[in-house]
């Protein structure tokens, strides 16, 4: 990792959990028994922070009802208003 050996990754699998943001460069490299060695590509990894703060919300039931009932509510009652500015202009003309 970063061009140190990752400490007691010497089994067939090894899971990769950053502790902090940054920028790591991952790469295999392997010695068999008789000590002939390969090696992988470098791979880039880029670890972004975990947001802090903030508010949440618990969603206990289907919420989206609310939000549209008041929507449509304030469309009709702007379309009446609009509708009935715009045929009070047409009658004065």
């Amino acid at each position: 990792m970063n061009d140190n050996p990752v400490s007691g990754a010497t089994s067939d699998t090894w899971t990769f959990t950053p502790t902090e943001a940054g920028i790591y460069y991952v790469y295999l490299k392997v010695t068999d028994a008789e000590g002939n060695n390969a090696q992988s590509d470098t791979a880039r990894v880029a670890v972004a922070a975990v947001p802090v703060g903030g508010y949440s919300y618990p969603i206990n039931k289907y919420t989206l009802s609310t939000p549209i009932a008041t929507h449509i509510a304030l469309t009709a009652i702007l379309t009446a208003i609009f509708t009935t500015i715009k045929r009070k202009t047409k009658r004065k003309h």
